[in-house]
């Protein structure tokens, strides 16, 4: 993939709980090695969206593209499908690095969160991603020791 194409990129994305509107026409898109912040209100849908795009939920309405994938619209077994190539591929390193961080943010699954880190450590373990996730695995279950351990 060329650095000037989309890693993410998601258009018109909304969310419905119900009837609540917690997302109304989201668009990012992110290229590789670009960082980004996401600022709002409490509210606003920040957590809506981080959920959205680790996967952890599913737009109402919009298109969300992860790596040339169209994750939006993947039924539960297709999406669990990409979700484990994903795992099993180095190059995705900071895709699950950034999953370990929604899980461990925007949901509070710090077990989550763990799992996702201990598997970019074993993918890519000298790799900037890797020694990321050791560093962000040993933060998190030194605030945490219940969390859980490598190989446990």
């Amino acid at each position: 993939m060329a650095t000037d194409e989309a890693l993410l990129s998601v258009t018109g994305i909304h969310k419905r709980f119900g009837g609540v509107h917690a997302l109304r026409g989201a668009d990012l898109t992110v290229r590789r090695g670009e960082v980004h912040s996401l600022v709002g209100a409490n509210g606003s849908g920040k957590s809506t969206l981080l959920n959205i795009l680790g996967t952890l939920d599913r737009p109402s309405d919009g298109k969300y593209i992860l790596d040339g994938q169209d994750v939006g619209s993947l039924g539960d077994r297709a999406l669990a499908q990409f979700e484990k190539s994903l795992k099993l591929d180095p190059n995705h390193g900071k895709t699950l690095l950034n999953v370990g961080i929604v899980r461990a943010f925007g949901k509070q699954d710090l077990d989550g969160a763990s799992q996702a880190w201990q598997q970019v450590i074993k993918l890519s373990p000298d790799s900037p991603e890797g020694q990321a996730a050791k560093r962000a695995l040993d933060s998190l279950q030194s605030a945490h020791p219940g969390t859980s351990k490598p190989g446990g």
